[in-house]
C-alpha cells in the first residue's frame, strides 16, 4: 500500500515539473513514479516527469486504491469519478498538491495517456484519466480519445503530450490528478504529468518551486 501526504497549502507551485527525482510536495495514492526518459518518453520539461499507473496485474503492480479510495483522497463526494464514464471505475492513483495563487493567473499542465485497453473500447474497459481543480473534476482522455502506437514503453497506445489550461478565479487551488481502470482490472493503463505550472496573465511570469 502506497500512501504519501503533503497536504499543507503551500506558495506557489512546488516541484511542478518533478525535477526533484521525487514526489516532494505532492500528496500521492497509488502506485506512481516519477520517472527520466529511460521509461520510453520523453518529459515535456526538464529530466524528470510524474508517471500515474492503474497498477495492472499484467505487470505486477498492486498497489493501487479503490476508485472510493481515491475519491476521498481528493475530498470528492462517491460516485465523483463514475460520473465521467459510462461504465463502473474500479482502481487506480492520483497525486494532489494545494497551494496559493492569484485570481487571473493562468494554470496549465502536459498531460499523456497511454493504456493496454482495445481503442477504441466499446466492451465497458474505457479507462481515463481526469485532472481535479477546486473540487471539479475534468476528464482528460479515454479509450475513445484519439491515439498512436506506443512501443518505446510497457503501453500499447498513447496520446502524446496535451496541454491543458485553466484560468484561475481564487486564492487557492487544489490541483489533483488521477486514472483509473473501468470495468475489469486485466489491461493496465497509465498517466504522465508534467510541467505544471501558474502563469501570470498580465506579467507573464511563471511560478514553479522545483525544490
Amino acid at each position: 500500500m502506497i500512501y504519501t501526504d503533503a497536504s499543507s497549502e503551500q506558495s506557489g507551485i512546488i516541484n511542478g515539473s518533478f525535477e526533484t527525482g521525487n514526489f516532494t510536495g505532492w500528496s500521492t495514492i497509488g502506485t506512481s513514479f516519477v520517472d527520466t526518459s529511460e521509461f520510453g518518453n520523453d518529459p515535456s520539461s526538464g529530466n524528470y516527469s510524474a508517471l500515474l499507473t492503474t497498477g495492472a496485474a499484467e505487470d505486477g503492480e498492486l498497489n493501487v486504491f479503490s476508485d472510493e479510495a481515491i475519491e476521498s483522497f481528493l475530498g470528492l463526494v462517491p460516485g465523483s469519478l463514475d460520473s465521467l464514464i459510462v461504465n463502473n471505475a474500479i482502481e487506480g492513483s492520483a497525486i494532489q498538491q494545494t497551494f496559493t495563487a492569484k485570481a487571473g493567473d493562468r494554470l496549465s499542465f502536459d498531460w499523456n495517456f497511454l493504456t493496454n485497453e482495445a481503442t477504441p473500447n466499446s466492451d465497458g474497459f474505457n479507462d481515463f484519466a481526469f485532472v481535479l481543480i477546486n473540487g471539479e473534476v475534468y476528464k482528460l482522455a479515454d479509450t475513445f480519445s484519439s491515439f498512436f502506437s506506443s512501443s518505446a514503453n510497457e503501453f500499447d497506445t498513447e496520446t502524446g503530450f496535451n496541454t491543458f489550461s485553466y484560468d484561475v478565479t481564487t486564492d487557492s487551488i487544489t490541483l489533483g490528478f488521477g486514472v483509473l481502470d473501468t470495468g475489469d482490472k486485466m489491461m493496465g493503463s497509465g498517466l504522465i504529468i508534467d510541467n505544471v505550472k501558474l502563469e501570470n496573465s498580465v506579467l507573464g511570469t511563471v511560478s514553479v518551486l522545483d525544490i
